[in-house]
């Protein structure tokens, strides 16, 4: 990619995300799609891991009518969620959707919600990380598989319960300890 003076994508100095110069793409009411290396995020490679994966972003940029630029669009990545059924790691399509105002200063954030979702930054100069991180976040899943009976890889124990012909219960170790010991046993 060749940078000239009017692009709106500004050189990063010392991060793989790129910046963008999101003023100038909201004069033009443009658009910016690429994709960033998880590696280039704070918060998100702890939730996600950094395999060499990156989140894809399709943003658009354009004025408000109250003159606030507007960042509308989604952001999608794959993470790998624990499974709270059988405790085993699964990939998980997160895809956040995006709609939220940039603001110069906190006081105007304040200002602004909870009517509308805020970010405050330069708008010559942000981060494409910065643009797309708390919504996906956000948008992280608690749980790998969502319905009890679709985890494919459940122990068949759980499936079929401890004896076909019986439903467990977890107090019957308990109740054979209590049997073992009326015995004199233990």
């Amino acid at each position: 990619m060749t940078l000239c003076k009017a692009s709106p994508i500004i050189p990063a100095a010392m991060s793989s995300a790129p910046w963008l110069n999101v003023g100038e793409l909201a004069r033009g009411s443009g658009s910016w799609r690429g994709v960033v290396p998880v590696g280039a995020f704070e918060r998100l490679g702890a939730f996600v891991g950094d395999d060499g994966a990156g989140v894809e972003a399709e943003l658009d940029f354009e004025f408000d009518a109250g003159g606030r630029l507007r960042v509308s669009g989604t952001c999608r990545v794959t993470a790998a969620v624990c499974c709270s059924r059988c405790l085993e790691t699964a990939p998980v399509a997160v895809v956040a959707a995006v709609d939220y105002r940039v603001v110069a200063s906190e006081a105007e954030a304040q200002a602004l919600t909870p009517a509308v979702d805020t970010v405050v930054g330069d708008i010559e100069a942000m981060p494409a990380t910065a643009l797309v991180e708390d919504d996906l976040l956000l948008s992280m899943p608690e749980i790998a598989c969502r319905e009890q009976d679709s985890c494919p890889r459940a122990p068949a124990a759980l499936e079929t319960g401890a004896d076909a012909g019986q439903s467990a219960s977890p107090f019957a170790a308990l109740k054979a300890l209590k049997a073992g010991s009326a015995d004199g046993v233990g």
